[in-house]
């Protein structure tokens, strides 16, 4: 998502992409097929759980608890930072050398 963001803002604010040091080739399919990819194989573990007489929630929740537990996590560090998504048009790309 960083990837992603960060390279769409970069080109929405006409900045010359041949002046990254690493370009990513495949931009917009790479990081999007990447999280997509990711997003089936977190949430296609232990489907057999659910695809028996009685839902096995005890092998569910061990397989699953760490979605929510990330989220809670993630949640609130945002919260304690108050951090936001920074719009496109106002991400700052001016290189600092400290």
């Amino acid at each position: 998502m960083s990837h992603y963001r960060f390279r769409k803002g970069y080109m929405l604010q006409g900045r010359d992409l041949s002046q990254l040091p690493d370009r990513a080739g495949l931009f917009p399919f790479g990081p999007i097929f990447a999280f997509v990819l990711c997003l089936l194989i977190t949430l296609g573990q232990n489907y057999q759980a659910f695809l028996q007489d009685r839902i096995d929630w005890y092998g569910a929740a061990a397989t699953y608890l760490g979605i929510p537990l990330f989220l809670l996590i993630w949640l609130g560090y945002r919260l304690e930072r108050k951090s936001r998504l920074v719009p496109y048009r106002q991400m700052d790309f001016s290189e600092t050398n400290d």
